[in-house]
């Protein structure tokens, strides 16, 4: 349990992490004296804080995947209207060139 507390504070969150928490969880729910019930209690709140940690970075994850999706939409957009440009310029069509250069 202490190992996968430091890990969670440490910032190493792994979904194995939060399952050994869970799992320490309901070995202590049974249990009906004092000190594990303390026990039981600093654990539901690790997991709880845990949870809302781990939230936080998959929310940051996928905010960062969309921006690179975006990034290369828009880097394929740039290589399309280049080619274009090149095709517009090897063609003669240099009214068409210079649109797609200075537009």
């Amino acid at each position: 349990m202490n190992n996968t507390i430091v890990q969670v504070t440490d910032g190493i969150y792994e979904d194995r992490a939060i399952l050994k928490l869970e799992m320490d969880r309901l070995s202590l729910k049974n249990e009906t004296n004092k000190a594990s019930k303390e026990r039981l209690s600093k654990l539901e709140n690790c997991i709880k804080a845990y949870k809302e940690t781990q939230k936080k970075f998959n929310e940051q994850w996928e905010l960062e995947k969309s921006l690179i999706t975006r990034m290369r939409s828009i880097k394929e957009e740039i290589d399309r209207v280049n080619e274009e440009m090149e095709a517009s310029e090897r063609d003669c069509d240099l009214n068409h060139a210079a649109e797609l250069k200075y537009v």
